[in-house]
């Protein structure tokens, strides 16, 4: 017999059976309200003075277990269930529920095989289906068409378990709840015999039991031997709802063969089954992504960086950024916008914090567009205010501008690789459906995690850019990573959760994302042209941020005029080192303003930033608050959130319960 075939059975949280919780919510509007709602109450009262999920005509005449110990530890049990139908919640069959899972060592589930041999009902064969439920398997005995009819019916079922006896020093026992404490209808009559291997000789037996609800120690039952060995038990009174039979049978050593290193290996592969789906899961996602990394995704060798005075010919400030990023984000939009400011082909204005583009209407003046610039300057209107009413207009504005990036930079210059993504994300998806077929945990938990780590990473992106945070992806990556780990501590933690297989479930899920976001970015690889390019950005970015700055002084840089300062400033906001760029010009801006008596502004820009802040804390100003202005108005109104003498009744293997479908 196959032990494992029913090892999937470990089941999801437990349902509370017999719970009631009104459905009314009675309020007061003047004195016909109050008139009605004693008698109501009254009512109420009388509807839950008795048993909502059985009526008091149903109920379980006789319940006999035999179990049979097999030599080789494994156990054949029939349980001979009699049950009286009225048709209220004995409409189709009944349900019985076996428990298959407990705790095991270093937090493991320990995992007992279970197989159903065969059921019956008034001794001809009855359909059955089964279902996770709670810590192991429940199996609905009946037709979800068919109702039986009122009366007597019989049930048995028929099944083989193993891992249910103890080894101890000296002796080998059987600790067996023989009805569960879970049925919802009284047993009138419960009973156990027990079938030992050959050569037990009956003086050798040590009997005990427990009757009541869990952890009663009461003891109103008769036991005895036969002259083969058998033992049997029976209950002394009626079981009332949720009390339970529960035996103890120990035997000398001997007659039992204790599982072998071989089936104890098994039982390990049974047990961690979770461990050994996500480490297999992880393991195989890392070796996809290493071997796909080290044939697309490794950058050719960069060159010697050196210093350089400006930046590449023929590069807009949007497609310097597009570049090095190897895609587009909301600073590349800002650096464009700041970069075709400062050609004079726009000017800025911000009042009241928000920002407003407005076209200058002339053909050229200064430096040429290029023709990213020029396809984006096309498709913006006359006059353009960044808030969330004209969403449609900057949403189009950006799709041009990445239009524009794309034709000409991507492929070009790097490759941003993302189909190799899909496998990856496939084997992440498909590792989560393992997770939730083992049983360890419940298939819903995936999603939820899912939904809150995309809900937090959100959050914390709004959060970045409110704040001003400098890198958004950076600090949306590494909040969201420490939130969920506060989040899955929290879950882990609670009573229904706390087991090692959700620890190593979302330990996994967690894993798995972050492997996933990091060859997002790793897969992304310049072509020897781009990686040209990148050394040359690199050396104008060394520049820029005044990085080695005796050595660039030795080399004879050009004057910091308030025009170099301008002309530079989209480079420095697209490479990130605006501060750095604008600290250089805070004297040379003193020194205008001490001989001119008046604070030195741009021509293109309209606004409080500069003259509250100058020129360091306006480079700071527009490269965070504006390109939050365009990610925040680039959305739709309402498409995102803003937001021995040691045991009990009840112990032992076997147990559950059940009740009527």
């Amino acid at each position: 017999m196959d032990f494992f075939k029913y090892s999937k059975f470990l089941l999801v949280p437990t349902l509370s059976l017999g719970t009631r919780e009104s459905p009314l919510r009675l309020g007061t509007r003047g004195i016909a309200s109050i008139a009605a709602f004693f008698p109501a109450l009254f009512f109420l009262s009388l509807v839950l003075s008795f048993p909502s999920t059985a009526s008091s005509a149903e109920r379980i005449l006789s319940y006999h277990g035999d179990i049979t110990v097999n030599a080789d530890s494994t156990l054949v049990v029939e349980e001979t269930i009699k049950v009286v139908s009225d048709g209220n919640a004995i409409k189709r069959g009944i349900y019985r529920d076996f428990p298959l899972k407990y705790p095991g060592k270093w937090g493991m589930p320990r995992i007992n095989g279970f197989e159903i041999l065969g059921i019956t009902r008034d001794g001809n064969p009855e359909p059955y289906h089964t279902e996770y439920a709670g810590n192991g398997v429940r199996v609905y005995i009946g037709s979800k068409n068919v109702f039986i009819e009122n009366g007597d019916h019989t049930y048995a079922i028929r099944y083989s378990t193993d891992r249910q006896l103890g080894f101890f020093e000296g002796r080998d026992e059987l600790y067996w709840n023989v009805t569960g404490n879970g049925w919802v209808f009284p047993i009138e009559k419960a009973s156990a015999s027990v079938t030992l291997p050959n050569g037990i000789r009956p003086d050798d037996l040590t009997l005990s039991g427990y009757t009541g609800p869990a952890g009663s120690k009461a003891k109103d039952f008769i036991h005895s031997i036969d002259a083969v060995g058998n033992a049997h038990f029976s209950a002394a009174k009626t079981l009332k709802s949720y009390e339970g039979l529960t035996i103890a049978v120990s035997w000398p050593k001997g007659f039992v063969t204790e599982p072998t290193s071989y089936m104890r290996f098994r039982y390990f592969l049974r047990d961690a089954k979770l461990l050994i789906a996500a480490v297999f899961g992880i393991v195989i996602l890392l070796v996809y992504y290493l071997y796909v990394w080290g044939k697309v995704g490794k950058d050719p060798e960069a060159g010697v960086i050196m210093p350089i005075y400006g930046p590449p010919t023929g590069f807009s400030p949007a497609s310097v950024r597009y570049v090095m990023e190897m895609g587009y984000d909301a600073k590349a939009f800002t650096a464009m916008v700041l970069g075709l400011a400062v050609k004079g082909f726009l000017k800025i204005e911000e009042k009241a914090k928000k920002y407003t583009i407005i076209k200058t209407g002339k053909v050229q003046m200064g430096t040429p567009p290029l023709p990213e610039e020029e396809k984006f300057y096309e498709r913006l209107p006359a006059s353009l205010v960044f808030e969330q009413s004209n969403h449609s207009e900057i949403s189009a504005a950006i799709k041009a501008l990445k239009d524009a990036l794309s034709s000409a930079y991507n492929k070009k210059y790097f490759f941003t690789n993302y189909v190799y993504l899909i496998p990856g994300v496939a084997i992440t998806l498909l590792s989560f459906a393992a997770f939730a077929l083992t049983g360890d945990v419940s298939p819903a938990m995936f999603p939820g995690m899912f939904i809150i780590t995309v809900f937090v990473s959100i959050f914390a992106a709004v959060t970045a850019a409110i704040f001003k945070v400098r890198s958004v992806k950076a600090f949306a990556f590494f909040f969201t990573a420490a939130f969920s780990v506060v989040i899955a501590v929290g879950y882990l933690l609670s009573p229904e959760q706390s087991s090692a297989a959700v620890v190593v479930a979302g330990g996994a899920f967690l894993t798995m994302l972050v492997v996933n976001f990091v060859f997002s970015r790793l897969l992304k690889a310049p072509t020897v042209i781009g990686r040209r390019l990148m050394d040359k950005i690199e050396g104008f970015k060394m520049y820029l941020s005044a990085a080695e700055g005796d050595r660039l002084n030795r080399m004879n840089p050009p004057d910091k005029t308030p025009a170099l300062f301008e002309a530079y400033l989209p480079y420095a906001l697209a490479l990130n080192v605006e501060n750095e760029w604008a600290e250089q010009f805070t004297e040379v801006f003193k020194k205008i303003s001490a001989e001119t008596g008046r604070q030195y502004s741009p021509a293109w820009y309209t606004g409080a930033a500069w003259g509250a802040m100058g020129a360091g804390g306006f480079a700071s100003s527009i490269g965070s608050s504006f390109t939050g202005a365009v990610s925040s108005s680039s959305t739709a109104p309402g498409s995102s959130s803003g937001g021995g003498g040691g045991g009990s009744s009840g112990g032992g293997g076997g147990g559950g319960g059940g009740g009527g479908w």
